[in-house]
């Protein structure tokens, strides 16, 4: 007969790697196992054991069998003979199970817990948890569906967060060039102040010349009678005072290049909206194809 023995991989991950066969645990259990079926199967009854370390789980020993048992003649003569059913019947007396196969599980329990571990717990028999055996086949396909459903769960969430990502740097380049594109007005709007100051400064008759200061503890003078009606207009215009002769070329030039800057933050502006169109909508692709393509 052919046993499948093993315990949680839980355990034996707790002493280092699951597949390693240097790892302390995965050497008991081997050894246990098989002095596990000595003990109710005969000493000299296993002639094979495995600990597979290639496959997706783990912990589980293949153990192979020959229960040996005498066997008595009438004649009074007895005989060492191979019996699968006189071992089982056997441990299932020795254990007070309802079947054979119940029997094997509590009789490994109680051998894993005294020689191996005694935290182990036995798990519930079938009779109490009613659950159906799937096979080989048909585990896998429920752990690949179930992987298959983690798989898109999580490629989900992660289109989720990228195109969340993406409305918040659309927001915030929005929110940028509205800022930029006040703050543009705000410096057209003071140019704008400044030159008419300087106009109304200029366009004074009575202005006669405008004197800049000789070194750096002179001051400006304005040569005109009105200069304190024109004190406000003339501090406004401030910015032009070294340029005064030239203020209608000055300021021109100044709107020129407040214009190209404004033309550069709607270029930007355009080449960002553009960028983020063409993202939302790879996403948005991404997405669809994704949402409709088959589970395995």
């Amino acid at each position: 007969m052919q046993l499948l023995i093993g315990v949680s991989p839980s355990w034996i991950m707790a002493a280092g790697e699951l597949h390693d066969p240097q790892n302390p645990r995965n050497q008991q259990l081997l050894d246990k196992a098989v002095t596990w079926v000595q003990s109710w199967a005969g000493e000299d009854a296993v002639f094979g054991a495995r600990l597979d370390l290639d496959e997706a789980g783990g912990g589980v020993v293949d153990v192979f069998c020959a229960p040996v048992a005498e066997q008595k003649h009438k004649s009074g003569a007895t005989k060492r003979v191979v019996s699968v059913n006189k071992a089982l019947s056997k441990l299932q007396s020795d254990v007070t199970a309802e079947c054979s196969y119940e029997a094997l599980q509590t009789s490994w329990h109680a051998w894993a817990q005294e020689h191996l571990d005694p935290e182990l717990q036995r798990g519930e028999p079938k009779t109490k948890t009613k659950r159906e055996h799937l096979s080989v086949a048909e585990y896998k396909r429920e752990q690949d569906h179930l992987k298959a459903e983690e798989d898109l769960r999580k490629r989900q969430e992660e289109l989720e967060l990228r195109e969340a990502a993406l409305t918040e740097r659309e927001r915030r380049v929005e929110e940028l060039a509205a800022d930029l594109e006040r703050k543009s007005k705000m410096l057209a709007q003071a140019q704008k102040d400044v030159f008419k100051a300087a106009v109304e400064v200029l366009s004074d008759p009575n202005l006669k010349a405008i004197h800049p200061p000789a070194d750096e503890q002179d001051q400006w003078r304005f040569d005109t009678p009105h200069v304190e009606a024109q004190r406000p207009a003339i501090l406004q215009s401030r910015p032009l005072w070294p340029v005064m002769r030239q203020v209608l070329e000055t300021v021109q030039n100044k709107h020129r290049a407040v214009d190209r800057f404004i033309e550069r933050l709607q270029t930007v502006y355009d080449e960002v909206d553009d960028y983020l169109q063409e993202r939302i909508e790879r996403v948005i692709d991404e997405a669809d194809a994704f949402s409709t393509s088959g589970c395995p």
